[in-house]
């Protein structure tokens, strides 16, 4: 306004008018600790002090502001609360999963039970339904990592016992499956010359190939490791893809005209 004064009502607003709200920034960030933690004189709860957000809320505190601060709080509670209380339904907890453990851990044991007493009393391909061949979902999380995997069977389990019964109890020879990995497998690097010694052999138990950016392995499976037999049967030359012996053959030669195992595979339902 230079040598001029301001008009009456600017001249009002600017000393008496409400000032302009100013808002914190302050984040405490991980850098901001370590940086924190190698000052002797400054501590982290001294930066939070010195705060202007801290010092807005000191301030209020010992003001008049300070039943409405508590008042908004309790608000705030109440509706977390309501709306903690209308997502009980559909909430996950600890209870959950342990029950679909539960019934996880029941459904792998009826399965062996089932297949155990279907082996005794109609043979070592259980009448058909444990041919070579047949695809199947397998579970192994601890043991491999994975879980409800598309397989293959390669060679049927063999019991040597016949009142065998419950998970793990089942003796003799368990199942080769071709077992489709997670898509989330990273293979190991054979750098290491060691590494290289041991990684199994094309069509060797333990071995794994991959085939259109998918991974696959041959593993023994036992009874208390399948989830489900399907109705679904491919035509595979086991010989080829399977070498129980030490000479590996043509085993890569299978393995390459057996291209993708699980491309003619159906779907088996939403489990």
């Amino acid at each position: 306004f230079g040598d001029t004064p301001p008009p009456q009502l600017v001249l009002r607003n600017m000393l008496t008018g409400s000032s302009t709200k100013l808002a914190s920034q302050f984040r405490l960030t991980y850098n901001m600790i370590l940086n924190l933690l190698r000052v002797e004189d400054m501590s982290v709860e001294g930066m939070i002090k010195r705060s202007f957000s801290e010092f807005a809320t000191q301030r209020a505190l010992t003001t008049n502001e300070y039943p409405k601060l508590l008042s908004r709080g309790i608000k705030t509670l109440s509706k977390l609360d309501e709306q903690f209380k209308l997502e009980a339904d559909s909430r996950i907890g600890a209870d959950d999963v342990e029950d679909y453990y539960a019934a996880c851990r029941e459904l792998l044991s009826l399965n062996n039970e089932m297949l155990t007493y279907i082996l005794n009393s109609a043979g070592s391909t259980a009448g058909g339904a444990l041919v070579p061949g047949r695809v199947l979902l397998v579970t192994s999380a601890r043991k491999h990592g994975y879980v409800r995997a598309p397989a293959l069977m390669l060679r049927p389990p063999v019991l040597s016992g016949s009142n065998s019964s419950g998970i793990g109890n089942s003796k003799g020879a368990p199942a080769v499956c071709m077992v489709l990995l997670p898509e989330s497998y990273v293979p190991l690097k054979e750098d290491d010359e060691q590494v290289s010694k041991s990684t199994p052999k094309p069509g060797h138990l333990n071995f794994v190939g991959a085939s259109k950016s998918r991974h696959y392995a041959i593993r023994e499976i036992h009874l208390d490791e399948f989830l489900l037999v399907s109705s679904n049967k491919q035509k595979i030359d086991v010989k080829s893809l399977f070498k129980e012996g030490s000479q590996a053959g043509s085993a890569g030669k299978g393995l390459s005209a057996f291209n993708d195992p699980f491309s003619r595979a159906k779907p088996m339902g939403g489990r």
